[in-house]
This record gives structure tokens, sequence and C-alpha cells, in this order.
């Protein structure tokens, strides 16, 4: 079975060089790991202190996950290094410049090669992996090493390959982490199914890290102007079919008091282009984030690093991704807020927030009898005031996952 595995790794590392060709993120992800090694040797001879945390996200969103943690560690456990990791171009372009790492690197291609010389370079004293991403050689490096590791915000579903019948290398991959720290009851549930016992349920640290977004004083200039004294509408993280499905909605409620705020989730000239173009073909006067001029209707934001801060000032939202077989991005920035949220298609189900959200009534799954028009056109109608105080219980009760691992994996460490 590991034959096989590392087959099918190089035999994807050769399909994603040939989309290089034409495929801009695949020619990123290419492109990153160019010089890998000397990259990151040269990088870990300039890091301060002689033990080196490193923490592996797969991308954007694992890494809000993670961020929590790292900040944490290094204000509570100073005398590390935080070395980050990235599989995917998209984590890796919007947080390659972190304050909160010493340094940030693509991981390379999971062969055992690359695997045994990374570690080799990198020399980590503690791995932590974030939600996913089981890169089989790599954990069984760690392993082998004897490097305690650990896997932080992790869930697990019935359709992952560990409940399959080929699932026996990812079950033994499991146990080189020390502790799996999962988000909820059933995932530890399906874990012991498969005779995995070294869990403990501490939540989710995304609520940490939005939940501090939230306390943290921001105030922007351009949004407020731009929204006046009208209602708020953001769609964020939207992919070209979350934003056909906003614009056609905009057509039939240009005129109800709303101001309305595109931001996609890939930030790139080809990506902006067409969305320009859309939005001119339809005949809208719009403004971006960055050229900022009075008058428009709609405004693009066209760079990185405000949307989970200006979610601040919506009065409803869109969360995008629905479209896609990812499935809907992050629900939390916008609902801590306290307002009220959406999102369109049923891709939404390995999402537990979204889950327990929608159970509570504070975010709207639209779908052919909900449709976003409808819910504008009727958006005085909605209880405000029970979506906030709803919202306010709801993230008090799950605030606290950072501190707990943390604590946890430093008690570890220590008495070994």
């Amino acid at each position: 079975m590991q034959t096989l595995y590392n087959l099918i790794i190089k035999l994807y590392g050769i399909a994603i060089f040939c989309a290089s060709v034409n495929k801009p993120k695949a020619k990123q992800w290419v492109n990153g790991r160019k010089d890998w090694r000397k990259k990151l040797s040269d990088n870990v001879n300039k890091l301060p202190h002689s033990k080196t945390i490193w923490v592996h996200c797969a991308s954007y969103g694992e890494f809000e996950q993670g961020a929590p943690l790292i900040e944490t560690i290094k204000n509570q456990k100073r005398g590390y290094n935080m070395v980050v990791t990235f599989f995917s171009p998209s984590g890796y372009m919007a947080f390659n410049k972190t304050p909160l790492a010493d340094g940030v690197f693509y991981l390379p291609l999971d062969t055992t090669t690359n695997a045994r010389e990374f570690i080799d370079i990198l020399k980590p004293g503690i791995a932590i992996f974030v939600k996913y991403e089981f890169w089989l050689n790599y954990l069984k490096e760690l392993r082998f090493r004897n490097i305690p590791a650990y896997l932080v915000s992790a869930t697990f579903k019935p359709h992952h390959p560990f409940f399959k019948w080929y699932g026996s290398i990812f079950i033994d991959s499991l146990f080189t982490f020390k502790t799996i720290y999962l988000q909820d009851i059933q995932s530890q549930k399906l874990l012991k199914k498969i005779n995995v016992h070294h869990t403990k349920i501490t939540g989710d640290t995304r609520f940490d890290r939005v939940y501090q977004n939230k306390l943290t004083e921001y105030e922007d200039r351009i949004i407020h102007n731009f929204k006046g004294n009208q209602y708020l509408f953001i769609a964020g993280s939207t992919w070209p079919n979350d934003d056909d499905y906003i614009l056609e909605t905009l057509k039939q409620t240009q005129n109800i008091g709303f101001r309305y705020v595109i931001a996609p989730h890939e930030v790139n000239d080809s990506n902006l282009a067409k969305l320009y173009e859309k939005l001119n073909r339809a005949g809208f006067q719009f403004t971006t984030y960055t050229n900022f001029q009075e008058g428009a209707q709609i405004l693009v934001v066209n760079c990185m690093g405000v949307l989970s801060k200006i979610y601040k000032y919506a009065d409803f939202s869109y969360v995008g991704g629905g479209f896609n077989t990812n499935g809907i991005h992050n629900m939390l920035e916008p609902t801590v807020f306290g307002k009220p949220s959406s999102f369109y298609g049923k891709n939404y189900t390995k999402f537990n927030e979204i889950i327990e959200l929608k159970a509570i009534s504070c975010i709207l799954n639209l779908n052919e009898n909900l449709t976003l028009t409808n819910v504008l056109n009727n958006y005085a109608k909605l209880n405000l005031v029970d979506i906030e105080n709803k919202l306010s219980e709801y993230f008090k009760a799950r605030i606290g996952s950072t501190e707990v691992v943390v604590k946890d994996i430093f008690a570890i460490i220590k008495s070994e």
C-alpha cells in the first residue's frame, strides 16, 4: 500500500507540473518549491533559537485555525522558533510575511526523500498539523525520529479514507500523533471504531481567532464612507459562480437601501478582470477598495487582508464557496459580529459550525425556495436582536480552545 501511495504522490507531482504550463495556481505551486532545500537551509541558519516548532497548514483556512495557537506559544513559550508550511498557494501567498512566524515555506511534495531531507534541515523539536493533511512520508519520518507531533482542531467524517476498506495505511499514520485534539464528539466516536483512542475534545481554535478579531479595535474609513447611512451587504470569499448569483440578485434589489461589497476569494489580476467585466456588462457602477471613489453602489475588495475586519460593518453577509465541491468558506468571520449571514448550496455538511449556526437560525441556506433576493427584500423582518443574542451565546460557549491545547501539549513535553 505504501508503494502505491508513493506512486500516486509522484504522479500527482507530474500532473501539477504539466498543469503549470497554463494554470496560474499550479505554476505558483511549482515555482514556490524550486530550490526549496537552499531556501529552507538559508532560513534555518538565521533562526534565533535552538528549538523549532513546525506548524503545517494546508491552506488559508487552516492557518486561521493555527494562528491563535502560534501566537499563544510565541507569547507564553519564548525561546522557540516558529516555522510554518503550506501546501496550497492561496495560504502561502496570503501569509508568507506573517509576523507570527520566523519562516514560512511551501511543503515539498510528500516523497520519502523530500520528507527525510526536509526534516534533516529543519530539525523540528515539535510538529503540529492543523485540522487536515495526512502526508504519510512526513508522518512516518517524524515517528521514526521520535519527534512529538500533534493534530489540532481536527474533524473526522465517515467519508474520510480512514474508514474505507483501503484505510489501514492512513490509520497507521494517526499513531504518529501523541494527541489528536478534536472539534467534536462525533469525530471521537468514529476514531474509537478504528481503535484510535489518543484523542481529546478541545473544540475549534478558529473561534479564538475570530473572537479576537472582533475585540480588536478597527476603523475602516473606506467602508464607513461607502456604507453611509444605508444597509451594507458583504459577499465574502466569492468564486465566479457566486459572483453570477450575486449580480443577478443586485439587478433585482438596486433600490432597497443596500450598498454592496464583493470580496473575491482569489485576488489576482485575471480573476478581478473577469469580475470587472461582468459588472460593466451588467451596467453597474462600481469602485474598488484600493482606488475608492464616492457614488458607486458596489465596492470590490481588490486586496487581501481586510475581509475579516470589514465584516463588522455588514448588516447582512454572504459567504462564498457553496457552488464548489470543497464547500463554504469561513462562516465564523461574519457571524462573530452578531449579524445574520447566508450561503448557497448543499456543500456544507462537513462544517460543524455551519450545521450548528443553521440549527439556531442565525444563518440562511439559500436555495430555490429561499433566494438572496427574497432575503434582502425582507431584511427588515428579520429578528436581529434575537440573532445577535444567539450568536453572542454561541461564540462565548466555544472560545478558549487554544489555551487548553497549548497547556496540554507543553505539559506532555515537560513530563517526558
